[in-house]
């Protein structure tokens, strides 16, 4: 079945987003910011607390014990009122205790700048600045897990040059050069590399993009696998969509991406040549 391209609007929308959120994370993680960390997104804000259920937005209610809009931990009052306490009714000294636990995970996670909710935004910023790439250079998930972090160097340190090296599986293995830009890829790459200095803290790693399966284990690895950017991607919309995504926007593959530039190309009136060279 042939891809179908995407809308104009959900490429907009899912580039919006993963800008927030690579950029917000990203200086949030690099100046120690305190929780509650603010992703504004076009005319809505998501925020963020340390736990699994603390990000609130448009899309997404989170726990009751956080008032979101405030920027804190909800009183007791505002936590016993919540419709879904409401329901359910919980003890008074149950509700103090759960709000006291809550307050001390975000004192905690305020004084530990590499805590286990931070580890998590680095992961998701780091897919982030990969799914930007994607999008700029209309490469493969296989050539994208490729790229090396000598060769980012030296394109970051290059005037002229801009553009990646990766082996093309399709091509016969022959050698495929990607071009970032000066304008809007260049800078991503920088924001990208500095956090990714953060993120290895001191290990090296021969690949642009790594993953760390276990955030729990992060701390005591020394070799880190390539990324498998099919599964990264996934996880990474998967975890955005219905929080900090629209869930009715659909996920931006890079096939579809790949396509979308496709069309525009030849809706532009380029050769069918130049839209195979682009791509």
């Amino acid at each position: 079945e042939p891809i179908r391209p995407p809308r104009s609007s959900d490429v907009e929308l899912f580039k919006d987003v993963c800008l927030a959120i690579a950029r917000n994370f990203r200086r949030f993680l690099l100046d120690r910011e305190s929780y509650p960390c603010v992703v504004r997104i076009r005319n809505y804000e998501v925020v963020r607390f340390p736990s699994h259920q603390g990000v609130i937005g448009p899309f997404s209610n989170g726990a009751p014990c956080y008032n979101a809009e405030k920027r804190r931990i909800a009183t007791i009052e505002e936590y016993l009122a919540h419709p879904i306490k409401q329901a359910i009714r919980p003890r008074l000294d149950a509700a103090r205790a759960t709000l006291k636990s809550v307050n001390a995970n975000l004192i905690d996670a305020n004084i530990d700048s590499r805590c286990h909710d931070r580890m998590l935004m680095a992961a998701l910023s780091m897919k982030a600045y990969a799914a930007l790439l994607l999008l700029i250079t209309g490469a493969s998930p296989a050539e994208l897990e490729q790229f090396d972090y000598e060769e980012a160097i030296e394109v970051e340190k290059s005037v002229v040059n801009k553009q990646f090296t990766a082996i093309k599986f399709r091509a016969n293995g022959r050698k495929t050069r990607y071009v970032i830009g000066r304008k809007e890829g260049l800078p991503l790459l920088r924001e990208y590399l500095a956090l990714r200095e953060w993120i290895l803290d001191g290990r090296e790693c021969e690949k642009l993009f790594f993953t760390f399966p276990q955030v729990s284990a992060f701390t005591s690895m020394r070799i880190f696998p390539r990324m498998s950017a099919t599964n990264a991607l996934k996880s990474f919309y998967d975890s955005v969509s219905g929080t900090y995504l629209d869930p009715s926007c659909p996920n931006i593959t890079s096939r579809k991406i790949r396509k979308y530039k496709s069309n525009v190309h030849h809706s532009a009136g380029f050769s069918p040549e130049i839209v195979a060279n682009s791509l």
